[in-house]
């Protein structure tokens, strides 16, 4: 994983540090697919563990015929900090955080990984969900997708 910081505002590179904080820290992001020329988003709920980012989906539909067929995504992050009022409309402004991810993603058919996947995900959001049992017919109608990121870049105005 690395930050190529390829933006034209360098003034506003995140380090990989507070990137890393923003993803571990938000619930939501857009991922991003593309298939020929067909560019498809759709936002995402997800969790990062262990160096990786995992969504959760049915075993069936868009985002998986699409992964199936190419498995390079971009993922982002963003927070709206707040705006900036001027004088003129075209000199209005926001303060903000944002991150871009691309990888390349797939979809876990290992028990065990998805498992340890989706209790990652519930701890996200209840600190007793390893006391909350899992079944493993529901884990089966459950698709985990693991992406792993080949490069980061956070950008961000706090002033």
């Amino acid at each position: 994983m690395e930050a190529k910081n390829r933006m034209r505002r360098h003034d506003r590179a995140l380090s990989l540090e507070r990137s890393l904080e923003i993803l571990e820290g938000d619930n939501f992001a857009v991922l991003g697919l593309a298939l020929g020329d067909e560019p498809y988003c759709l936002p995402v709920n997800y969790v990062y563990h262990q160096d990786k980012i995992y969504i959760h989906s049915a075993q069936e539909g868009k985002k998986i015929d699409w992964l199936k067929q190419s498995n390079r995504v971009c993922f982002t992050v963003s927070h709206m900090l707040g705006v900036v009022q001027a004088d003129t409309l075209c000199k209005y402004s926001a303060h903000f955080e944002s991150i871009i991810v691309h990888g390349t993603a797939k979809v876990l058919h290992d028990f065990p990984e998805k498992r340890e996947v989706i209790y990652a995900f519930a701890r996200k959001f209840d600190a007793d969900a390893d006391n909350v049992p899992m079944l493993e017919e529901q884990l089966d109608r459950v698709a985990v997708i693991e992406i792993e990121i080949e490069e980061i870049n956070g950008k961000a105005r706090y002033n």
